[in-house]
């Protein structure tokens, strides 16, 4: 899990992956992490749901996990 977080955490220094933000200039979340779990979050613009979809498939590919969508 830690290796996907570091995924997005990439991403976002890319601005590739759009985390939600609370306010202007305020905090922004592009995932919550708890014990085994990971709660993703993205500003949902419809051109970039393929990379959230793209890394989470490679990242369970390499866990040996599947996703609940």
């Amino acid at each position: 899990m830690e290796r996907l977080a570091l995924r997005i955490n990439e991403l976002v220094k890319d601005q590739t992956w759009n985390p939600i933000s609370f306010s202007i200039g305020g905090l922004s979340l592009s995932y919550l992490m708890f014990a085994n779990d990971i709660l993703i979050c993205y500003e949902a613009i419809k051109d970039r749901v393929s990379i959230v979809e793209n890394t989470l498939s490679h990242s369970c590919v390499m866990l040996g996990l599947k996703i609940n969508l």
